[in-house]
């Protein structure tokens, strides 16, 4: 027992620490550092948390059950990690009682620090460009694309006829100018040639990390519900075209159960994607196209007249400043 005494002292005091930590917000760590300071404050909460909880209760649990204080910190690991071997039990009343405790306590403890911590991560979440409507020269008009970022040539062709159209929209009565629209792509991770063509494209192109799945990043970083509409874009280099609508569909879901009044563009793959994904849309307001469907259209096209497809392929051309189209 004597010897007991000062452990639960430490393990106390290691507790008592562990509630101070939450005033410590000045921890940094270096810049070459594996997690930033921006991390640090909730990992240290998650582990001391974690620690401390683990000492305390294998200090209580020696103490009231007279076991050495290794076997009482294996018993008190294996309760809260739910494993449960049961080679050491508690068998005294008030133990027992402590045990519940230990469990309710630690249900919610473990559970609240991680989410702070994964929350953490998640505000670190990449946005490059300006914040959406807050582009030089929109008025606060943006759209909202989601897709994935894979060949920065093809994605910069979608960028360039986006413009184009954008430049070939009328004039609105009472305006003397034509205002830009921003594109704010809600997408993964963009690579260093990603980040590259948006500098380039800076008041006209955000890259926004993130899921369309979060509802976090659809309504807060992408600002879906106050855009003019949005789009999801299948990766058409992707190999496997049934995954990939299947995730448009989702998306599409998504989307809709998070805003049904901003009208929807959706491209997939297969024509058979067409049907399958058409009872989520509005079609009054929404349009959904397929890449294959287009592509048997212009052969059919093309069988009945000939070159029509080099032809309509040459006015689509569009990714060079001197296209002919109006600036």
């Amino acid at each position: 027992m004597c010897v007991l005494v000062p452990l639960l002292y430490r393990a106390l005091r290691l507790l008592r620490l562990s509630l101070l930590s939450g005033n410590l917000t000045t921890m940094k760590s270096n810049r070459g550092a594996l997690i930033s300071g921006h991390l640090n404050v909730p990992l240290v909460w998650l582990v001391a948390s974690v620690v401390a909880w683990m000492f305390t209760s294998a200090s209580c649990v020696a103490v009231m059950e007279k076991l050495a204080w290794h076997d009482a910190l294996y018993f008190v690991a294996s309760t809260l990690t739910t494993v449960g071997y049961g080679d050491v039990v508690v068998k005294s009343s008030i133990g027992r009682l402590f045990v519940l405790a230990m469990m309710m306590v630690g249900v919610v403890l473990i559970p609240v620090r991680a989410s702070q911590l994964y929350s953490r991560i998640n505000e670190r979440l990449l946005m490059a460009g300006h914040p959406p409507g807050n582009a030089p020269g929109s008025k606060g008009a943006y759209a909202v694309l989601s897709g994935r970022l894979s060949d920065v040539r093809g994605f910069n062709d979608f960028l360039q006829d986006f413009l184009i159209q954008v430049r070939c929209l009328p004039i609105p009565a009472g305006q003397h100018s034509r205002s830009s629209l921003q594109l704010v792509c809600l997408c993964n991770k963009p690579s260093v040639e990603f980040l590259a063509l948006q500098e380039l494209h800076e008041s006209s192109l955000t890259l926004v990390e993130g899921s369309a799945f979060s509802e976090r990043d659809l309504l807060d970083r992408g600002g879906l519900a106050r855009s003019v509409g949005a789009m999801v874009l299948a990766d058409r280099f992707s190999s496997n075209a049934a995954a990939e609508d299947t995730d448009v569909q989702f998306r599409v879901w998504a989307i809709k159960s998070a805003v049904k009044r901003v009208p929807l563009y959706v491209q997939v793959l297969r024509r058979s994607s067409v049907d399958m994904i058409s009872p989520f849309l509005d079609p009054k307001q929404d349009v959904i196209c397929s890449v294959e469907g287009t592509r048997l259209r212009l052969l059919a096209l093309s069988c009945f007249v000939p070159g029509a497809s080099t032809l309509i392929a040459n006015l689509l051309r569009s990714s060079g400043p001197a296209a002919g189209f109006p600036g």
